[in-house]
């Protein structure tokens, strides 16, 4: 039995970072992209906070917008805050409701998290959120399934991008 568990996790491994899934409703997560432009993509977690409207002074001065993935607890706190964000022209995409660790939790917790923040999002912003960073960065097949089934597409931060090479 344990051996079958490990032919089926190293299966999965050598599918997933060969850009081949075994599961085809489930979406390969995003750590970046292809372009010929040199961009910087700015984003936010766990917000909004207290120190989130110094934060949009300085990106509206600068005249930057910029991605927040936020929670849905933290939304809900925080109203006026997350449509003031919205306003100003940025993104506001899914960070789950509560920020657990979703590797400990199963797939109807995972599901409720993120369809809760999905719905406080639109809500607050008549926008309903594209992406999902998960907490921690933590993502396994349940995480992934579950922002498949919510339409989210996962964005993960990845150790890909070395910013020493563009930083001269």
């Amino acid at each position: 039995m344990i051996r079958l568990v490990w032919v089926a996790f190293i299966t999965f491994v050598l599918f997933f970072f060969s850009g081949i899934m075994p599961f085809p409703g489930i979406l390969r997560p995003i750590s970046s992209i292809q372009t010929s432009d040199r961009v910087v993509a700015l984003t936010f977690d766990d917000g909004p906070s207290a120190l989130t409207p110094e934060l949009l002074e300085i990106l509206k001065k600068n005249k930057i917008k910029a991605t927040f993935f936020v929670t849905g607890e933290h939304a809900l706190q925080s109203p006026d805050l997350i449509k003031k964000i919205h306003d100003e022209g940025h993104e506001i995409e899914n960070h789950s409701y509560s920020h657990p660790h979703l590797l400990f939790h199963g797939y109807f917790f995972i599901r409720t998290q993120l369809m809760k923040t999905q719905e406080v999002i639109r809500l607050l912003t008549g926008e309903t959120p594209r992406f999902f960073r998960p907490p921690y960065g933590q993502s396994d097949i349940l995480v992934l399934e579950a922002a498949s089934k919510e339409k989210l597409k996962p964005a993960l931060v990845g150790d890909r991008l070395r910013l020493e090479k563009y930083c001269r």
